[in-house]
């Protein structure tokens, strides 16, 4: 496996956990995540590990604004990819 892919699997598992744990402090009463830490981890590569986080633990599934934002970040990180991946492409061998 490509050495890249470790980081990117370490910051979605995070992701996903990071969504369990807050979905369990959201049933028990306690301190949550703020939405701006989850959107962070979502920007920084962990929009795999948040979307299966939020439909796993139907968390924050019903707030609409919530899923705009993650929608969009996602958007971002698809045109980023693309744009990498476009330019990495054109270079010369």
């Amino acid at each position: 496996m490509p050495w890249f892919l470790y980081p990117l699997i370490a910051i979605n598992i995070f992701s996903f956990l990071l969504f369990g744990f807050d979905k369990f402090r959201a049933l028990r009463h306690g301190r949550r995540v703020p939405e701006k830490t989850l959107f962070l981890v979502t920007f920084l590569a962990g929009s795999v590990g948040s979307l299966l986080g939020m439909y796993t633990f139907r968390h924050k599934t019903s707030k609409t604004s919530f899923q705009i934002v993650i929608a969009l970040l996602v958007l971002v990180q698809l045109a980023i990819v693309a744009f990498v991946w476009h330019t990495l492409r054109a270079l010369p061998a």
